[in-house]
């Protein structure tokens, strides 16, 4: 009787345990991306790649052109870890015309954020720091201690892609020093949208010297022509052309005056253009985008491309 007992209660506890199984791998397909280490954008969950909020930002101390509703990008936790307390909050802009993240980070509570750990202050791109091209502390000494502050804007160069971001800061809670960190995030960077303008061709060619290779000039060439044609433009305005060194930027606009459409408003018909730049160096490697800008104001690049 014992040895039936014993093997009816294994029996249970078997039970239960696929039962709990099947459970979990049940939610794991009706939410795939819910996970454990799974993280939080706001109320949404991010299935890793969570875009910034697309727009500029004045990088001042002020925040008041900052929407931290809609700019919120990340919860950052004491030593990293989302079981404890969240001591600060990370929030993200880019902007596409200048290829620039905008970021700012703000104290979580009433404890301030360390200026005097400025070095502590840091985003990192994959496995890289970043340095930030500005930066300027949000209501520093506000509470008569000039090394405190409510937090912290920068900005820095930053092509479109799929990155990992971390952020990092140090806070003052609870009368001693805490590191707050976001944990590794999916980001993606992309621009576009705009139904303004079909392109049908975009490229780039060396207008002088022989043996180009992979984008990069001959010796005696002096000068990259760009080209694009358009199989309709539909409430274009006009065009930017940039140049990078990189394939993911920065960009530089070469263009001082918007490039204007050469259709009217409306047109379903589309039209060729060129565009040379002059102030290019033999034996570097340059890459070329092409951005419409429609009557709205509305951005959308296309490319990038390379000179053959």
């Amino acid at each position: 009787m014992r040895g039936t007992t014993n093997r009816r209660i294994l029996t249970i506890v078997v039970g239960i345990l696929a039962v709990a199984i099947v459970a979990f791998l049940a939610v794991g397909l009706i939410l795939p991306n819910s996970w454990p280490g799974q993280v939080l954008r706001g109320s949404a969950i991010q299935a890793g790649g969570a875009e910034p909020t697309y727009a500029s930002a004045t990088v001042n101390g002020n925040t008041s052109d900052w929407d931290l509703a809609n700019d919120f990008y990340a919860d950052m936790y004491r030593a990293g870890n989302p079981n404890k307390p969240v001591e600060a909050k990370l929030y993200l802009r880019y902007d596409c015309p200048s290829s620039t993240m905008y970021v700012l980070v703000l104290s979580a509570g009433d404890w301030p954020i360390l200026v005097q750990s400025s070095s502590e202050a840091w985003i990192k791109i994959d496995s890289s720091h970043i340095n930030f091209a500005q930066m300027a502390w949000v209501d520093q000494g506000y509470d008569g201690d000039s090394s405190h502050a409510r937090g912290y804007e920068a900005a820095f160069s930053l092509g479109q892609g799929d990155f990992t971001i971390q952020s990092h800061v140090n806070a003052f809670d609870s009368g001693e020093s805490q590191t707050a960190d976001s944990t590794p995030l999916g980001m993606t960077v992309i621009c576009g949208g705009s139904t303004a303008v079909t392109i049908s061709d975009f490229s780039a060619a060396w207008t002088a010297g022989e043996g180009t290779k992979e984008g990069v000039a001959a010796e005696g060439s002096n000068a990259v022509t760009v080209h694009w044609e358009t199989a309709s433009e539909i409430d274009n305005l006009g065009f930017n052309v940039y140049r990078s060194e990189s394939e993911k930027g920065p960009w530089d606009k070469l263009n001082a005056d918007l490039i204007p459409s050469q259709v009217p408003p409306g047109s379903p018909v589309g039209a060729s253009y060129d565009f040379v730049d002059s102030k290019v160096e033999a034996g570097m490697t340059y890459f070329y985008m092409l951005e419409d800008i429609d009557l709205n104001g509305t951005a959308t690049q296309h490319g990038p491309v390379q000179p053959k």
